[in-house]
């Protein structure tokens, strides 16, 4: 463990330093020019220009090592230097020939620098990538040419420099596609540039260096129709610095840029079976140097792009015709695991163009973190539609210097610089962390996005792997608080709740380039769900994930919850049964009018009606038609009845004849049934000291306790028991009794057994049984000896609940005593 603490801190260290320290910034830098149109026509008033900025004053030296030609300037802090440079030691105007037109910068503090290259309407900027963050693997980049030819060029940092170029389209010298072509630089500083006939596209192309050796890519199009040639618009110079496949990503916010015309998005992947998203939908499956194209019209908003595997994405401006304003640009768009804190950067106007502005895109979080030259912009930033993860701003800046910063406390920015004219665009990112992003984290065989949360269930063993290209001395693992070693773990999560997965990777020394890098993601870790559904149905069979259901019951079906994991979806089902209602009526009047339907004779008339869960029911009515129709009114009481003044107090029958709103004689039979109420004592024996719990809650002692207890008859007559002690004196103990009662503490009236509260005994003579509620309410009363209680109050079904009984008894041994049980008992349903 103590190795591993130790081996974690220097890991942090230096992941630290190399955050800090690579970046588009720095003080030494190899740069080269691409043929575009000017190449091939008669203009004459191409320039080369290359822009020097820095946050602080200091001397830099641009030089043709192998023309002679080189120049000393000056750089003042937060202000731009820009040195020309003469066309014939920089042009750049062949094919698969070796050239000495490379140029190499440095400077005595850490600069930005941007190279640009002007003809007549054709005009492009790219930003350019430090020496010591150079590699030996590139992708080519570019738009199908159909008119000028795609086109890259290498330029060589170090002498004896080897590369090899797997070609994805011929060159202009005949090499066919699919070939490799493979040339040899003698001296550092020397350019090799490759150019497609007029129709082709270098993406795909794979370019690496020998024995280690790192090297500039330059990439774009001579001169370049967006869409097509064919279209009959304007072409432009399509420029960019390459970056080093060890710097794809796998997550991109693509800002909007064109006001004109849409822009063209092209995603080139690294490696095969790499799953492509766009806005969080799934959009394609790539192979490597395979891409993927979307547009965005002028209305658009900025895409999200996901990628399972590095993928690179440029944006290509499209073309315009007659006075329009803008032309094609190319752009590569920065991973958002390459943010910045901070850099300066300059635009710089052209004879034709002179309003720009900048794209930034960083977390919504610190949108209130981030400054342009000194000024907070918080009420410009928009949160992106498809991730509200990322804010975008586009504002306009002027030419010349700008500064864009933001606390150490946020996670970093991403900014792109551009601008439109007549016939003429430029944009190019300002800058951009240069970290190592080759290697990916996979969890269960699936690259996932670094730091980004994962839905796991509780009780899946995972496993945890690392694909990398470099070579690795170690691979330390910290999974949720285990240590492991090694390319591929095995995790399994017991517990939820969410859990921290880091990976550490230290390079081998022998390795071409040494990077350290730290890798992790959080799962979030579920539980299983249980839910239960109780429904009441009418058809039969009732079809419920595709069985068919025919008797009531509980029924199982497992299925994914919302995070994925095994849940059971329990349904308890219960048929309701088609009823048929019967009415019998004898009515005077003639026709008669029963649900809109006229009915002149006697005799049997049905009627579908809908129940509350919606099934038929058969209304069915008897008529017969009479003169003096007989009607029974049913008066039922506790004790007594009061009808319209007068009190009945016995059960009677009254006939009179009375008139209905219809008109008809009738005799109404008024039946009068009186139910009695009760008052019941419960004597009760006990030995003096003792206590007693009743039914209604209470705790008693003393014959002075009288509690009542208020219960319902059957009938729904209001009644009270009560209870009478008789303390019984030590002296004077109770005689004992040999019988034996049994009495059950639960019951299951649904079921097959257990169905009935039923009290064994033997030598009883007699035994009376009495039911109430927990709340002391009076539920039923039965002859304990012959019968027994089934858990319905007046053929109603009881709930689920616990209930009291009173047993009261005489034995065989002591007939003359009367004995008493009282207790509780559970009904289970």
């Amino acid at each position: 463990m103590k190795c591993f603490v130790l081996m974690f801190l220097f890991l942090l260290t230096t992941k630290l330093l190399l955050a800090q320290s690579m970046t588009t910034m720095g003080t030494d830098f190899w740069v080269c020019f691409l043929s575009n149109e000017n190449t091939y026509s008669t203009y004459s008033d191409a320039t080369h220009k290359i822009f020097v900025s820095s946050p602080n004053n200091c001397s830099v030296t641009i030089e043709n090592p192998l023309s002679g030609w080189s120049q000393v300037s000056q750089v003042v802090a937060n202000s731009v230097t820009t040195i020309t440079i003469p066309t014939n030691h920089s042009w750049n105007t062949s094919s698969e020939t070796v050239m000495n037109k490379g140029f190499h910068i440095s400077s005595t503090d850490s600069v930005s620098v941007y190279v640009s290259t002007s003809g007549v309407n054709t005009y492009d900027v790219t930003n350019s990538i430090p020496t010591a963050s150079l590699r030996d693997e590139y992708m080519i980049l570019s738009y199908p040419s159909d008119r000028w030819g795609s086109e890259f060029a290498v330029v060589s940092t170090v002498d004896s420099t080897w590369v090899d170029v797997y070609l994805a389209s011929a060159t202009r010298n005949g090499v066919p596609s699919g070939d490799t072509l493979s040339f040899m630089m003698p001296v550092a500083g020397q350019v090799y540039q490759v150019i497609t006939p007029q129709v082709g596209d270098f993406t795909g192309s794979y370019v690496k260096s020998r024995d280690c050796k790192p090297i500039a890519v330059f990439q774009g199009d001579v001169c370049l129709y967006v869409p097509q040639w064919s279209n009959g618009m304007t072409c432009d110079h399509a420029f960019e610095q390459a970056i080093p496949t060890a710097y794809w990503g796998r997550e991109f916010v693509v800002p909007h840029f064109s006001t004109t015309h849409s822009d063209y998005v092209r995603v080139t992947s690294l490696y095969d079976s790499c799953i492509i998203y766009r806005n969080g939908q799934y959009s394609t499956t790539l192979n490597s140097g395979e891409t993927y194209n979307f547009q965005v019209p002028i209305s658009g908003t900025p895409n999200v792009v996901t990628a399972s595997l590095p993928v690179s994405v440029n944006v290509f401006f499209a073309s315009v015709g007659g006075s329009g304003t803008g032309d094609p640009s190319m752009l590569t768009v920065i991973p958002m695991e390459q943010t910045v804190h901070n850099i300066t950067f300059a635009t710089y106007n052209t004879q034709y163009t002179s309003n720009h502005k900048v794209n930034i895109v960083l977390k919504t979080s610190d949108v209130s973190l981030f400054q342009l030259d000194g000024v907070s912009h918080t009420s410009d930033f928009l949160v992106v539609p498809s991730d509200g993860t990322y804010s975008y701003a586009k504002l306009s800046v002027s030419s010349g210097v700008h500064t864009m910063n933001m606390s150490a406390s946020g996670e970093g920015f991403l900014a792109y610089a551009f601008g439109m004219g007549s016939h003429e665009s430029y944009a190019y990112s300002v800058g951009s962390r240069l970290k190592s992003l080759e290697n990916t984290l996979f969890v269960d065989g699936r690259a996932v996005i670094i730091d980004d949360t994962i839905d796991v269930c509780v009780g899946a063993s995972m496993t945890f792997s690392i694909f990398h290209r470099a070579e690795l001395g170690n691979i330390f693992w910290d999974i949720d608080g285990a240590n492991y070693t090694g390319d591929t773990v095995v995790h399994t999560f017991t517990t939820t709740g969410f859990r921290n997965v880091r990976a550490y990777l230290s390079s081998n020394t022998s390795s071409c380039f040494t990077e350290d890098d730290t890798l992790g993601v959080v799962l979030n870790i579920h539980g299983s769900d249980t839910i239960d559904i109780d429904t009441v149905v009418c058809q039969n069979p009732f079809v419920w994930y595709g069985d068919s259901v025919t008797t009531a019951g509980t029924y199982s079906h497992l299925l994914e919850n919302q995070q994925g994991c095994d849940s059971l979806l329990r349904l308890n089902v219960d048929f309701e049964t088609i009823p048929t209602t019967d009415i019998d009526t004898q009515v005077c009047n003639n026709p008669f009018n029963w649900y809109e339907n006229s009915i002149t004779e006697p005799g049997q008339y049905t009627h579908t009606i809908v129940t509350q869960q919606g099934c038929d029911s058969i209304l069915r009515i008897n008529v017969d038609f009479m003169a003096i129709p007989s009607t029974d009114v049913y008066y039922e009481g506790c004790d007594s009845i009061d009808v319209n003044g007068v009190v009945y107090r016995d059960d009677t029958r009254i006939a009179d004849t009375v008139q209905t709103a219809e008109g008809c004689d009738s005799i109404v039979n008024l039946i009068y049934t009186i139910y009695p109420s009760y008052k019941r004592n419960v004597q009760l024996d006990l030995n003096e000291g003792d206590t007693v719990y009743w039914i209604d809650g209470g705790r008693y002692w003393s014959n002075e306790q009288h509690p009542n207890v208020v219960y319902r008859t059957v009938h729904g007559c209001d009644s009270i028991i009560t209870l009478q002690l008789n303390i019984i004196p030590h002296a004077a103990p109770p005689p004992q009794d040999s019988s034996a009662i049994w009495i059950p503490s639960a019951f299951t009236p649904d079921e097959e057994t257990n169905s009935l509260f039923k009290i064994e005994s033997k030598d009883m003579v007699e035994m009376h049984v009495t039911i109430f509620t927990r709340w002391g309410l009076f539920v039923t009363e039965f002859d304990g000896l012959t019968e027994d209680w089934d858990g319905t109050y007046n053929g109603t079904k009881c709930k689920q609940d616990v209930y009291v009984y009173l047993v009261e008894y005489h034995t065989k041994t002591m007939p003359a005593i009367a004995q008493k049980r009282i207790g509780t008992v559970m009904l289970l349903r």
